[in-house]
């Protein structure tokens, strides 16, 4: 659950006024929505985002009217809670994370990258440096959606980097902090789509949607306060892959299709297709050579199917599955893409836009709130998961719910 209290002010985070003009000029000159998926290599979403962290880190620093926010004023502890310790070197997560998880993930967890992450975290700590969210919250995401209840995947980057921000779960904020820009965004899309039906929040705390399904993860589990992307790149990643591939893996083997042979969905498309993971093959197979035989050995290790629920047999009737990845922005697209994610399998389905931060959401994440309007992405996941076969009538999500 998502904490109350927040530590004290953390260092601002980097970025200049000119990255903010750069970015706000190729928001200007981005192509109109049709185009968006032959552009986005041309479109420095990561630049945008960086940007667009730091304007929302600074409209949504808990204010001063919110005791609760600011109720624990005293020096920030360091990520000493992700330690290693010695007798158990799992013992945090063991003890953080929904027990499904922990066994789907316990042997990706055992990868040479995960070690090196948490000698990594123990370098911070020593160092006395703040690191976000608090270590009993960064596997919050796992807590309030085991994998047997996952509907939708809503995949984030990195957590807030502000103070009293970041909870383990991605978009979402505590109650007490307001929410961020990107959230507001995302609000304003669902009130243009479902009108009267969905009340907008006071709050940007994103659980109910979590317990209803919708696996709200982020591609890095932490960060440095004040200080976007700092720990990308630290050992995170291949093990959020493998949440994603166990995710995928579990709807190709439920959903319809799997009796009669469908390709799981981690397989990759053909050569050439014209999908998400296309744009990115090429930077792929040259990381992977540039690595050597490390790669390999460094490959998250997905649990055996046996953890997973039971496909449905033969003839089983309805509500089989089906699984909603939501990608908004090209660094949520390539997280995708380097798990191996399409909608190859006729039980995963694959929606990508823009981010919807203010500096992009115009390119292509607003569509119920866009001249001519046209159906939300929220929409589309709900009538997909709602057909017959899937998970039938009422079987998506009730976004209103928070």
């Amino acid at each position: 659950m998502a904490p109350k209290r927040a530590a004290p002010a953390s260092p601002t985070a980097s970025g200049s006024r000119k990255s903010l003009r750069t970015s706000s000029s190729q928001a200007k000159a981005a192509p109109e929505e049709d185009a968006l998926e032959e552009q986005l290599p041309e479109i420095d979403d990561a630049l945008l985002l960086a940007a667009a962290e730091e304007a929302e880190r600074r409209a949504s620093v808990p204010r001063s009217s919110q005791p609760e926010a600011q109720e624990k004023a005293k020096p920030e502890r360091p990520a000493a809670g992700l330690l290693a310790d010695d007798a158990d070197p799992l013992a945090m997560e063991r003890r953080t994370m929904h027990p499904e998880w922990f066994g789907r993930l316990e042997k990706s967890m055992a990868a040479p990258s995960f070690k090196q992450l948490k000698s990594f975290l123990a370098s911070e700590a020593k160092a006395g440096i703040t690191v976000y969210p608090p270590p009993e919250l960064v596997h919050s995401w796992s807590r309030l959606t085991p994998p047997s209840n996952v509907k939708i995947v809503i995949l984030g980057q990195d957590p807030y980097h502000g103070p009293g921000q970041a909870c383990g779960t991605s978009f979402s904020v505590p109650r007490s902090v307001p929410a961020p820009p990107s959230l507001k965004n995302m609000y304003k899309e669902l009130r243009a789509e479902y009108g009267n039906d969905f009340a907008v929040p006071s709050h940007g705390c994103l659980d109910g949607w979590a317990k209803q399904g919708v696996l709200l993860l982020n591609a890095c589990l932490t960060v440095r306060a004040g200080a976007a992307a700092s720990h990308h790149g630290k050992g995170w990643e291949p093990f959020t892959r493998a949440v994603l591939q166990a995710v995928a893996a579990d709807a190709a083997r439920a959903g319809p299709g799997a009796a009669s042979g469908a390709k799981p969905a981690a397989a990759a498309p053909p050569k050439g297709q014209g999908t998400i993971t296309g744009m990115f093959a090429k930077q792929k197979k040259q990381q992977s050579s540039d690595k050597g035989p490390q790669a390999a050995e460094e490959a998250p290790a997905i649990a055996p199917a046996a953890d997973a629920a039971p496909s449905a047999p033969q003839g089983a009737d309805e509500k089989q599955g089906g699984v909603v990845f939501l990608a908004w922005g090209l660094p949520a697209a390539k997280s995708l893409a380097d798990a191996g994610i399409t909608d190859a399998s006729p039980n995963v389905l694959v929606l990508k836009s823009a981010h919807p931060s203010p500096l992009s959401a115009h390119r292509g994440f607003f569509r119920a709130a866009a001249t001519p309007k046209l159906p939300s992405l929220f929409k589309e996941a709900n009538d997909w998961l709602e057909q017959p076969g899937r998970r039938g009538p009422g079987g998506g999500v009730r976004w209103g719910e928070l």
